[in-house]
């Protein structure tokens, strides 16, 4: 059975999902709280389109390396399909170091992917959603990562969402 992405190297959204539930089974155990991302690469149709599939595959697998050189270890990168990646930040509760993650992330994205001239550029727009307190289930935090992914793109791109507004 084939748990990882052929293109990026990434666990693929099976794995992906294995870890999720896995953590959350620890998460209620141990009382730790974790983050998870939801991250949409910005105008990647727009480089298929001009640059050619090719050029696309290349932003990718650059970009899946990016998010694995900025957070830690232990955490989980996963490709899930298309422009959408996520990312398990394990034994986290500090707001500040989501948000820094979270903005250290969208920085490395939008650096210069060498496809070519007049090539668009790409930046990433991410939501978070947090254990226990924006879900206790892997389809709810899912959801919810995803939800606050369309609000950050709905409010110009480029940048991270929390679920809620404040999230203290």
């Amino acid at each position: 059975m084939l748990i990882y992405d052929l293109l990026t190297d990434l666990p693929n959204r099976r794995l992906f999902r294995d870890r999720l539930e896995q953590q959350i089974r620890h998460s209620e155990r141990t009382g730790a709280f974790f983050a998870l991302l939801f991250i949409d690469l910005d105008n990647l149709k727009a480089v298929n389109d001009l640059q050619g599939h090719e050029a696309g595959d290349q932003v990718l697998i650059k970009a899946a390396e990016r998010i694995v050189a900025t957070v830690r270890s232990e955490d989980t990168v996963a490709w899930l399909s298309g422009d959408e990646f996520t990312v398990i930040l394990l034994d986290i509760t500090d707001i500040e170091q989501i948000q820094l993650l979270a903005q250290n992330i969208i920085n490395e994205l939008e650096k210069s992917y060498d496809i070519g001239e007049n090539a668009p550029s790409v930046s990433a727009s991410i939501g978070v959603a947090r254990y226990p307190q924006d879900g206790n289930n892997p389809r709810i935090l899912l959801r919810h990562a995803d939800q606050a992914m369309y609000h950050a793109k709905s409010n110009g791109r480029n940048q991270a969402h929390f679920l809620r507004s404040n999230p203290f």
